[in-house]
Formats: C-alpha cells, structure tokens, sequence
C-alpha cells in the first residue's frame, strides 16, 4: 500500500513564516496599529508569496517586505476613506 503523504521534508518558506510570524505581526502592528488587522495582513503576504514563488533562500527579507507594503497600503487606503467621510 503506497502513502499518500509527500516525504517529511518541510518547506523552507512555511518554517520561515512559522519561525517569523510574530515578528511580522508586530511590524505590521507598528504600521497599521492594529493586531487584528495586522494579523489578516500577516496571513495575507503568505498567499501573495504562494502565487509568486518567490526564491526560498530570501523567504525571511521578503516576508517584510510584503508585509510592510501590504501594511501601507492598508494605512493610506484607511487614511484616504476617513478623509473623504471627514
């Protein structure tokens, strides 16, 4: 009987997010100055990583800056909707 499972390698780019999470978190908390949505922000630089494949050996440096530009945009579109409703 042949196992479904792929072997026990893991994915370079999931133990950098695992092993950075928090740290993404936080920095995207700086930027935005909210948890919850930093946590979504976060949880949304892991899908824009998928769909590129982006090379593992930079995983780590382009983690933060996916985040930090996904944390931006987020701020500036926050920024632009209180003004308008302002």
């Amino acid at each position: 009987m042949k196992d479904n499972k792929k072997d026990n390698k893991r994915d370079p780019a999931i133990e950098a997010f695992v092993a950075h999470r928090s740290d993404l978190i936080a920095l995207a908390t700086a930027v935005v100055g909210c948890r919850a949505v930093a946590e979504e922000l976060v949880q949304e630089s892991w899908i824009c990583w998928d769909k590129k494949k982006y090379p593992q050996s930079k995983a780590v440096p382009i983690f933060k800056r996916i985040v930090l530009n996904l944390s931006r945009d987020w701020y500036r579109r926050r920024q632009t909707e209180k003004a308008i409703l302002n």
